[in-house]
């Protein structure tokens, strides 16, 4: 990971990256916290730790891998020299949060995860679309999948390696496991997050990833529900 000197504002817009788990654009990110300014867009972009894409006349931006490991690394950290208030505040929750995930042992990946849609109570249930209506019956390949994962590990909800599982379905074509993955992780139960340790990960790990909203991740664990 980059080692990298960040302003108080440029520490909270990576945490609200993290928070969020998803592409934010410019117009959200000011409001929820600093605004990302082409300076500190571009000074991220070259650290690695943000990726911004310019989609229909405005920035999308997502933590990186590295980003991610940036979060993780300093989530207990104290708040950079000159802070305002504010940022101060947001460091001393960050620092209880970091606290607690150390003593249960928790990933921040595992707690951080995109808004889930409110749909009022009195809404009519739209009708499924063709995307959603493929999710819905499990297919042969995530099937597959499934049976790789209990014979990779006996604990329920245990995590795997995707180079493990990979390695397990050697004959299942690259594309067509990360197009199941795709369709999986919004299943409940199925969970598929980044390594929080980026140093752990090998060329063949990372290799073996799937990118999930820009975002790559490394590991899988299917819970009963």
């Amino acid at each position: 990971m980059t080692s990298i000197e960040l302003t108080a504002g440029e520490a909270t817009i990576l945490f609200v990256l993290m928070a969020e788990g998803r592409d934010v654009a410019n117009t959200e990110l000011k409001a929820f916290g600093p605004e990302l300014t082409k300076p500190s867009r571009e000074k991220l972009n070259r650290a690695g730790l943000v990726h911004s894409e310019l989609v229909s006349r405005r920035y999308l931006h997502t933590l990186t891998d590295d980003g991610w490991a940036w979060c993780a690394a300093h989530l207990g950290a104290d708040a950079p020299g000159r802070a305002q208030p504010s940022s101060r505040a947001l460091f001393t929750v960050l620092q209880g949060l970091d606290r607690h995930l150390r003593r249960s042992d928790t990933l921040i990946s595992e707690v951080f995860a995109p808004r889930t849609p409110t749909v009022p109570q009195n809404a009519t249930p739209a009708a499924p679309d063709a995307a959603t209506t493929a999710v819905a019956p499990a297919s042969d390949i995530d099937q597959r999948i499934r049976d790789a994962y209990h014979r990779l590990t006996r604990r329920p909800g245990g995590w795997v390696g995707l180079l493990a599982l990979r390695t397990e379905l050697s004959t299942v074509d690259h594309a067509e496991i990360d197009d199941a993955l795709l369709r999986l992780h919004r299943v409940p139960g199925f969970n598929v997050i980044p390594e929080e340790n980026q140093k752990t990960l090998t060329p063949q790990d990372r290799a073996a990833a799937v990118s999930i909203g820009g975002q790559a991740s490394h590991l899988i664990a299917i819970e009963e529900v």
